[in-house]
């Protein structure tokens, strides 16, 4: 399983990718928390970034499968039995929440047993009567503003006006990003 696991990381975790992304999501959150970022909070939001992309990125993954058994045969879990990757993305679930409880919010924790929930519903019932699109470019994208506020808010109180600028600055990147790299979306077709 521990094999298993590291080669999904090297495939769809990327360090190129979702380190950068971590640490966008840390600078913003660093941000919004305001003081002086010091060597502990920089972990703290470093180490609940890489956490909350990974459990969502397993996650999105684990929900893709049957799709990418169309478009990418050759990705791991289309190959794989789904059933240790789920118990990983289910234990995933448990820790982040007790991850940012222990870090001294329970109101993050809270939110994000609430998205959490939220994108348990939109896969089980929204995704199906949503366009491709749609779902890439507007429901999958709504978590990472959120994971600015999650990390923020471990790290200490936030004024709203820094935590809804950081926040759509990230959903921007992810937009931008989505929108550059995506081969099944290309730019001509995005109006």
């Amino acid at each position: 399983m521990i094999e298993a696991f590291a080669t999904y990381l090297r495939e769809r975790f990327r360090f190129k990718v979702f380190g950068t992304a971590a640490a966008v999501h840390a600078a913003a959150a660093l941000w919004v928390a305001g003081g002086s970022p010091v060597l502990t909070s920089s972990v703290v939001a470093v180490g609940l970034a890489v956490m909350l992309l990974l459990q969502f990125r397993l996650w999105d993954d684990l929900e893709d499968r049957e799709r990418d058994r169309i478009r990418h045969s050759e990705r791991l879990l289309v190959r794989s039995d789904p059933a240790p990757f789920r118990f990983i993305c289910m234990l995933l679930t448990i820790a982040n929440p007790l991850l940012l409880a222990t870090a001294g919010s329970s109101t993050a924790a809270a939110v994000l047993v609430s998205l959490d929930l939220f994108f348990w519903l939109a896969y089980t019932s929204l995704r199906s009567r949503l366009s491709d699109r749609v779902w890439r470019f507007q429901v999958l994208l709504l978590k990472y503003p959120v994971f600015v506020g999650l990390v923020a808010g471990a790290l200490g109180p936030m004024p709203v006006w820094r935590l809804l600028a950081a926040s759509g600055a990230v959903y921007l990147c992810a937009w931008a990003y989505e929108t550059l790299h995506d081969p099944q979306l290309p730019l001509g077709a995005i109006s």
